[in-house]
């Protein structure tokens, strides 16, 4: 979701989401900064690729300064529950969403994101686009 502000077309409502909010209370999964990093380092060399990296190290990070959640025990131990989960009933979520997931539910988070599919099954709260 946080991605959007990198697009050329970003989800309206996604933008209108995020410029409401007071930024103090918005945090980051640390799952999140590698799902962009794995996104950045499978872009090709160029100015794209350059205005992402710009984006993520002196943006994204700073702006986030201790807003960024870390993935303790106890939330490892749940995205193995939820993939597990996910597995057995036939919905797989990948490795990433369930830490992402999990993250939210340990700390008690809203979630926002535009991939609700897999995050609904969890019961975490999330935000509406």
């Amino acid at each position: 979701m946080i991605s959007q502000l990198t697009k050329d077309r970003p989800h309206e409502k996604v933008l209108a989401w995020i410029e409401h909010q007071d930024e103090d209370n918005l945090f980051l999964s640390v799952a999140t900064l590698l799902e962009i990093r794995y996104g950045i380092e499978r872009t090709q060399v160029g100015k794209k690729r350059e205005k992402l990296e710009r984006w993520l190290v002196h943006d994204l990070q700073e702006r986030f300064d201790g807003r960024i959640v870390p993935i303790e025990r106890h939330t490892a131990d749940l995205a193995g529950q939820i993939i597990a989960r996910s597995q057995n009933e036939g919905w797989k979520m990948d490795s990433m969403d369930a830490l992402i997931g999990a993250t939210a539910m340990t700390h008690d988070m809203t979630l926002a994101t535009l991939n609700r599919k897999h995050f609904e099954q969890l019961g975490v709260k999330l935000v509406e686009f």
